[in-house]
């Protein structure tokens, strides 16, 4: 018995649909439960009754042309058989047992919550819904007969999961049963790409649906996996729904899609390149205007209209330039005097502290520079000195999140996966 019981999916969002389907289906089967009592009490009043109305015969039997009414189950109703737009709704609800139960509420927790993260609670109740008619209409060309149960909706969101997360991990459990002289259970813990097993899955269930002839709908599961299937392809198409850069999708691991990267699409600043283009004309026709200058050469030096403040007391100032800590306690902060940039094309630049959060321009190749604030500055060097043996970029957000991205990304803008705040790549 294979039991898959976690997928190393993020939820961004709350899945509240998926959990309210839960809820609502253990809530049903209660009912179920419930209905199935009160239609065996009924049917036992009735036959008492109608029993004791009827003459005994001589040997005290009783006669055996009595005719006792049948209670209706009000299941009946919503269960799948033809076309009927009742059952066609309501059997994805029902369920004929408790394993029937537990084994479908297994699957919809695992691979529903990743979907309805992903394309929203509003939308997953529409496709649950839409996975669910296309099980019954294939269950009712192919197969036929009543039946009952979600397996069919949820085969569905089994297979947008293939579309969406074929390499993400799925944690199973592999139990089996050895009798000796007791019956003594075996348990290993495993995990694998989620491709691999709904594949594995999907074999399975067209190897039964042309050989079998048990109880089992597995047509219904087809037609649910296939729809499920069409529609992630179809939102990815469509790009109603993204792939973030951690994440690949079934169409970018067969090569139809391109791998979008960390600094792809919305991930980049919006402004980035405007910026970059503003800060080169600046430099091209007023360079020293409201450009930051570069100190790898020798800087220019400092024009006082008036004679600077002498000190009254000579001081030696240290490499890094002192000032009093802002809650006037007397103690000091360390602020860096200059700030370390390293330009994509290679060259290293120095800029005074007080231009940060302005823009330079690299001395080698011309190209604007976003300066980073001073208190970034030991991180960039950091990350400077990390680049030049893979041409990586290592630094870490504010959050703790250590993030590694290519040299050509210096200085753009994106995003935290972790956190979401916007960061500038050193």
């Amino acid at each position: 018995m294979l039991i898959p019981y976690a997928v190393d999916v993020p939820n961004d969002r709350r899945p509240f649909m998926n959990w309210l389907f839960c809820i609502l289906i253990i809530g049903i089967f209660c009912w179920q439960i419930y209905a199935f009592h009160q239609m065996q009490q009924q049917q036992i009043e009735i036959w008492e009754t109608q029993v004791a109305a009827e003459p005994n015969d001589v040997s005290g039997q009783e006669s055996s042309d009595v005719d006792v009414p049948v209670v209706e189950n009000p299941v009946l109703p919503w269960v799948l058989n033809g076309w009927g737009i009742q059952g066609m709704i309501g059997h994805m609800w029902l369920h004929g047992g408790i394993f029937h139960l537990l084994g479908n509420l297994l699957f919809l927790w695992v691979a529903g919550n990743a979907i309805c993260s992903k394309v929203g609670n509003f939308w997953y109740l529409l496709i649950y819904l839409i996975c669910g008619f296309s099980s019954a209409a294939t269950h009712n060309i192919f197969q036929g007969g009543p039946v009952i149960g979600a397996s069919g909706a949820i085969a569905g969101i089994m297979g947008m999961f293939l579309v969406l997360y074929p390499e993400n991990d799925v944690k199973c459990v592999w139990m089996w049963f050895i009798i000796v002289i007791i019956i003594r259970p075996t348990i290993v813990a495993f995990s694998c790409s989620s491709y691999w097993l709904l594949l594995a899955w999907l074999a399975l269930e067209v190897y039964s649906a042309a050989t079998s002839f048990d109880m089992v709908a597995h047509f219904a599961h087809l037609g649910g996996f296939a729809a499920g299937f069409v529609i992630a392809v179809f939102l990815l198409e469509r790009k109603w729904i993204k792939m973030e850069y951690y994440e690949k999708s079934l169409l970018q691991l067969v090569g139809l899609h391109k791998k979008e990267s960390f600094f792809d699409g919305d991930y980049l600043d919006p402004n980035f390149a405007y910026l970059q283009q503003q800060a080169q004309e600046a430099v091209a026709t007023a360079p020293g205007s409201d450009v930051a200058p570069s100190l790898t050469a020798d800087p220019p030096p400092e024009v006082y209209e008036e004679p600077p403040p002498v000190p009254q007391q000579p001081v030696e100032l240290p490499a890094q330039s002192q000032a009093l800590s802002p809650s006037g306690t007397g103690r000091t902060e360390v602020q860096p005097e200059f700030v370390k940039v390293f330009c994509p094309c290679g060259k290293k630049v120095k800029f005074p502290a007080k231009y940060a959060g302005r823009t330079g321009s690299c001395p080698q190749c011309g190209r604007a520079i976003a300066i980073p604030q001073a208190s970034s500055s030991a991180a960039a060097e950091s990350a400077m000195q990390s680049r030049a043996a893979d041409g990586m970029i290592r630094f870490s957000c504010k959050c703790g999140k250590k993030i590694k991205v290519p040299n050509k990304y210096s200085g753009k803008a994106g995003k935290c996966p972790q956190c979401g705040a916007k960061i500038v790549i050193p």
